[in-house]
């Protein structure tokens, strides 16, 4: 989820603008500058699917092999191989451009630095 950090933030400050329009008179221009912000982030985050990311990278993790269990752990706690898969997911997070609604399957194949096995893993994700 860190990848997605920057629309935690945005969330936050959605939540502040959210407070500070409550305490505004709303004929104010304070108001209507605080307002006008407010839509632009809220928009920013629709826009970005915002609202659908836990989802999203539950799809993802599952794809690569984890458990529900295994979504709140700390990444420290698993293997080499578990952790190159935590790294994976996030770079294919990090590397996404655009957010488009058409959905491509990608099959990754995983080959772990130890060579033993080979790991199929097939992964739903929304890009361009």
């Amino acid at each position: 989820m860190t990848v997605f950090d920057d629309l935690r933030k945005m969330e936050q400050e959605l939540e502040s603008l959210t407070h500070s329009m409550s305490e505004l008179n709303h004929e104010s221009s304070d108001y209507s500058q605080v307002a006008e912000r407010f839509h632009r982030v809220e928009n920013e985050l629709r826009t970005r699917d915002a609202y659908t990311v836990e989802s999203q990278v539950g799809a993802v993790l599952q794809g690569l092999g984890f458990g529900k269990q295994d979504w709140t752990r700390r990444t420290e706690e698993f293997s080499g191989g578990w952790q190159m898969r935590i790294s994976l997911a996030s770079f294919c997070y990090r590397n996404r451009t655009c957010y488009c609604s058409t959905s491509r399957l990608i099959t990754l194949t995983l080959k772990p630095a130890t060579g033993l096995r080979i790991i199929s893993a097939r992964i739903r994700m929304r890009m361009c």
